[in-house]
Order: C-alpha cells, then structure tokens, then sequence
C-alpha cells in the first residue's frame, strides 16, 4: 500500500492549513459558549474569543481566495493549445517550401552579393557584425529594464516585510495601551497575592535553633514568595510614579511612549512601501513598454545600423598612383 507523505507545513496545498482553522474556530466557538454560560464576569472573555474567530475566519477566507487565484488549470491548457497552433504554423513556414524555408535565406543572400559588388564565394560577415553592434545595445537596454524590475520586485518585497513588521508592533502597543489600566489592575492584584502569600509562608516558619543554626526548608519558599512580591512592588512602584513637574505617572508615559515609537515606525515604513510600489510601478512601465510590439529599431537605431552596413559594404578605396617626381634643372653647357 502506498503511504501519502503528510505535506509540510506552508506547501501547497493548504487543505490542512484551512482545516486547523476550521478546528480552532470551532474550539473558540465552544469555550465562548461555555464561558457566556457559566458567568456574566466571563464577558471580555467571550468578546475576545469571538473577536478571534472573526479573525480567523477572516484569515480562512483569505487562504481559500488564494488557492482559487492559483486554480488555473483550464487557463494554463488554454494557453498552451494557443502555444501549439502558432508553433505548427512556424513549423510549416519552416519547412521545404514554406514562407521562412533555408532556401528562400540562400537566394536572399546570392541576389543581395550580386547588387553589392560581393564574390559568390565571399560573405556578409561584415553586415553581421555591423548591425550586431547597434543590436546589442538595445539588447543591454532590454536587460537593464528586466533587471531593474527584478530589483524593484524585490525592493517592494523588503517594503512589505518590514511594514507588515513594524505595523503588527505597533498594533501591540496600541493594544497594550488601551487595556493599561487592566494590566495595571491586574498586577495590583498579583502584588496582593504574591504580599500575602509570602506573610503566610514567613509567618509558619519556626526561628531555627543550633550552632551554626540549621537552614529550614522552608525558608528557601518564603523566601522566593519574598523575592517575588518585592518585584511586583518595585514595578508598581516605579510604573505608578509620578516624576516632579509631571502631569502623568511612568507607566502611562512609558505605554504613550512606545506606541508613539511603533506607530512612527510604521508610518515610515508604510511610506516606504508607497515608494516602492510607485518604484515597481515605473519599472513595470518601462519593462513592458520594451516587451510590447515595435519596430526591431527605433529610428535612431536603425539611422545608426544603417550607417555601419554602410561603411561595411563600402569597398576600400584604392590609393591614387604617388606622382612621379618632376625634372631638375638642366646641367649648365661645359666650357
């Protein structure tokens, strides 16, 4: 029997990512339900449980719409159908007798020998490499818009990871700023707990007696519960603090504070992101307006091209015969 290999976690497809979801949903959906039941102080939790379902729900949506947008079966045998019929029709013209067949390029190449003064055993290598010159540079400019969309691809890419980054960082403090006064409330209480749990722990211990006196077990207990009451106080202490001359405690400066930071973070990185989307935009435009159907030349190249066939097919000039040197004088008759 063939085993089916489990599929890893973020590989296509997503069926088992949709079904945890589906799974989660529905155990949030039965611990609101029992918490709405049990008591009316469960309220929060209920909303937050609900406010979690929404989002997954939301999330759930979101992977199904994407598994729909890579469906493309249909379209993709589309496409290649339309791929083979113009690759038959190439085929056809290629072959003997066809519109492009090689001997149509060898009659070509015979006539235009013969109108410029070329031997039939000769060759237009010159022609060749002439043009080839001005084609290659508008080659490089192809090149140069291919690889200036790749880097504004991967530009945009780095956008929205640092945004997606920063704006969840700052969603968190908002979060934690707007519950402030619940987390405070609670710590209040956890400093409580944590006081009387360590009166109640040092209060049963018995003075040890003996030279050097015995450590008692208990001791070491007490004395965490001490350790981690003073951490709750010194916290609450310094969090609730008022400094002179201000108007708020540290706690809420520091909670303004933070997401102020995150929140200019996230601004700036999503005008960041705007760049590079008008970035990516611009380089779209140019990438595709190269990849459209035009002429094989612009007119300046094809002036340029023009010039250099030219000059190739120009034989060389023969040098005109030096003149012969003119007579010098007449020697002078003897005496």
């Amino acid at each position: 029997m063939t085993v089916t290999p489990a599929p890893s976690p973020g590989v296509w497809p997503v069926d088992d990512e949709v079904a945890a979801i589906e799974q989660k949903i529905a155990e949030l959906q039965r611990a609101a339900d029992q918490a709405q039941a049990s008591s009316s102080l469960a309220a929060s939790e209920v909303a937050i449980a609900q406010k979690a379902i929404r989002d997954l729900t939301t999330a759930k949506a979101e992977i199904q719409e994407k598994g729909r947008l890579w469906d493309r079966e249909a379209q993709l045998q589309r496409a290649l159908a339309e791929r083979k019929a113009v690759a038959d029709r190439v085929r056809l013209a290629l072959a003997a007798g066809g519109g492009l067949a090689a001997q149509r390029k060898t009659d070509l190449e015979t006539a235009l020998k013969a109108k410029a003064g070329i031997a039939e055993s000769g060759n237009l290598d010159a022609v060749f490499q002439a043009a080839d010159g001005i084609d290659k540079a508008s080659s490089t400019a192809d090149q140069t818009a291919e690889s200036a969309l790749k880097t504004a691809r991967e530009a945009l890419e780095q956008a929205e990871l640092d945004y997606t980054r920063k704006a969840r960082a700052a969603e968190a403090r908002w979060s934690e700023l707007q519950h402030s006064a619940r987390i405070l409330e609670e710590l209040f209480n956890r400093a409580q707990q944590r006081l009387t749990a360590a009166n109640a722990l040092t209060a049963g211990l018995s003075a040890p007696t003996g030279s050097p006196p015995p450590l008692n077990p208990s001791a070491a207990e007490a004395g965490l519960a001490w350790k981690d009451f003073t951490d709750a106080f010194d916290a609450l202490t310094k969090s609730t603090e008022i400094p002179a001359g201000a108007s708020q405690d540290r706690g809420h400066t520091a909670a303004v504070g933070a997401w102020e930071t995150a929140r200019d973070a996230a601004r700036n990185a999503l005008a960041v992101l705007l760049k590079a989307q008008q970035s990516l935009a611009e380089a779209q435009r140019l990438q595709e307006q190269r990849q459209v159907p035009r002429p094989d030349r612009s007119a300046s190249e094809r002036q340029a091209a023009l010039a250099k066939v030219r000059e190739a097919l120009t034989p060389p000039s023969t040098p005109a015969p030096a003149p012969a040197p003119s007579p010098g004088p007449a020697p002078a008759p003897g005496p």
